[in-house]
């Protein structure tokens, strides 16, 4: 595994190391310098919480031996010089939906690197108020924040933050809220085909809060048995589309609090209207003629 870094301001070499007690076996007895950078082969890949982690070396460092080498990252790993980036933010929280006007409460948890980052929450890029707690002894910082909820939050997010010298971390979590409301209805196209004398299929989907009833398609007042359900979705089928198919149909979903309903416009092909038209004009030809 290579190990690259580049060098900060102020005549500081910045170079890769593992601050852990354990020392990596280096594969380069004499580390190189090019263009100011300090490279590593490294076979020992374990890393403590998979970090690797960027040390301060004052200005000069040319080591010319692996044991120096050795030596100098030991002292540094057991120093206070190292700059610990901190651990990507986890956050935790109910899997499941919460109703409407409850409150949800969250945490995040990282460990905030060396200098100590800081951990907050945003909401619309707004702070909100959190508590910070220490979870061990290994530098984890946990911040619990409680959100009350309603419907207009339902798909937004919350950010959990860590802000340090070393970048900013961000992990967010998506809220999921549950709310009474009349059925929501959605008309959808599934077939591609449009002519007089091949199929069209369309399904109309409900979903809600209470449960909605399974949608029903009406035509002209008249209830229409297609047969065709699953789930909350009902299917509408067109064969052979005539004129007495064409015009409005309605499809309707009820549940506790009342009924919705949704339209869908079926107007007659290019075929049938020229057909129409030629009857129409020949029915008004022998009026004339009579």
């Amino acid at each position: 595994m290579t190990i690259s870094t580049s060098l900060p301001r102020l005549r500081m070499h910045l170079i890769a190391c593992y601050c852990c007690d354990a020392i990596p076996e280096w594969q380069a007895v004499t580390p190189s310098l090019h263009q100011n950078v300090f490279v590593f082969e490294s076979l020992n890949t374990w890393l403590p919480f998979g970090k690797l982690l960027p040390c301060y070396l004052p200005c000069p460092f040319f080591p010319t031996n692996l044991s120096y080498a050795q030596h100098l990252l030991q002292t540094l790993s057991s120093s206070n010089t190292c700059i610990v980036p901190p651990s990507q933010p986890v956050v935790s929280g109910p899997e499941k939906p919460i109703g409407e006007n409850e409150s949800i409460e969250l945490s995040c948890t990282s460990n905030l690197g060396n200098p100590a980052g800081m951990i907050y929450w945003l909401k619309d890029k707004k702070l909100l108020y959190g508590k910070i707690n220490p979870v061990d002894m290994k530098g984890k910082v946990r911040n619990t924040v409680r959100i009350l909820v309603n419907r207009r939050d339902n798909g937004r997010h919350v950010e959990c933050v860590v802000n340090q010298l070393t970048g900013v971390l961000r992990t967010n979590w998506t809220l999921q809220v549950e709310y009474r409301d009349l059925p929501k209805l959605e008309i959808l196209k599934t077939s591609r085909n449009s002519s007089v004398r091949e199929e069209q299929k369309f399904e109309c989907r409900a979903k809600g809060r209470p449960r909605p009833s399974t949608p029903q398609w009406f035509h002209d007042g008249k209830s229409l048995s297609t047969g065709l359900t699953s789930g909350m979705s009902n299917f509408l089928v067109l064969s052979d589309l005539s004129l007495s198919d064409t015009g409005v149909y309605v499809c309707i979903s009820r549940n506790e609090l009342g009924e919705s309903k949704a339209t869908l416009n079926i107007s007659p092909p290019r075929k049938l209207e020229q057909c129409s038209l030629i009857v129409r004009v020949r029915q008004l030809a022998l009026l004339d003629w009579r």
